[in-house]
């Protein structure tokens, strides 16, 4: 083979060659990589939004419902401290009045 059969043999290996080699050729290996998995993300995002979103209105609900719930038990706590000191006070005027009949 001579010099100018060689050359002519290059557009036609060029040719020959899949659209995603000469992608792979023209920008390089990292860079195709980072396109492919960005592509993918964005498919698996497409695909798996439905599904996030219905878990993320599950989680709001859930955390409502538990806020609520935590309202309750902080407005029960409140109501026995509140009983707790009442009674606390009264024991403690008796425990007095025990000690003074003591000393007389």
């Amino acid at each position: 083979m001579n010099d100018s059969e060689t050359h002519m043999d290059a557009p036609r290996e060029e040719q020959r060659l899949h659209w995603l080699e000469r992608i792979i050729n023209s920008l390089g290996v990292p860079t195709v990589i980072l396109i492919v998995l960005g592509v993918a993300t964005y498919r698996a995002a497409g695909w798996l939004g439905p599904y996030a979103e219905r878990i993320m209105e599950s989680h709001i609900s859930f955390v409502q419902t538990s806020e609520e719930t935590l309202e309750r038990l902080d407005s029960k706590l409140d109501r026995h401290m509140s009983e707790h000191s009442r009674l606390s006070g009264a024991i403690t005027e008796l425990v007095e009045e025990i000690r003074e009949d003591r000393k007389d």
